[in-house]
């Protein structure tokens, strides 16, 4: 997908100051009298466009199915010898 548009996606954490309630006050009977507001940071993430090599990502691509395909080889040799050792 990466190769298709040309371009990754990145997620990027960042700090960004939001006014809140901090503290209330109350009255006998629990109802809120007043609030206290104050500057809190808060953690955020946003996805962001990072440019990529087409040729690089294509290399990468390219080494990862061929170590699927060994990987798959070697996991149905490994059931087979299970199967062979261990029959339903």
């Amino acid at each position: 997908m990466n190769i298709a548009r040309g371009y990754a996606k990145e997620e990027e954490t960042y700090t960004t100051p939001v006014w809140q309630v901090c503290a209330v006050r109350r009255d006998a009977e629990g109802n809120i009298i007043e609030r206290e507001y104050c500057w809190r940071d808060q953690v955020m993430t946003r996805e962001k466009d990072v440019p990529i090599d087409p040729a690089v990502e294509k290399r990468k691509l390219a080494g990862l199915e061929r170590k699927r395909e060994s990987v798959a080889k070697a996991t149905r040799q490994a059931i087979a010898t299970c199967r062979a050792t261990y029959p339903e």
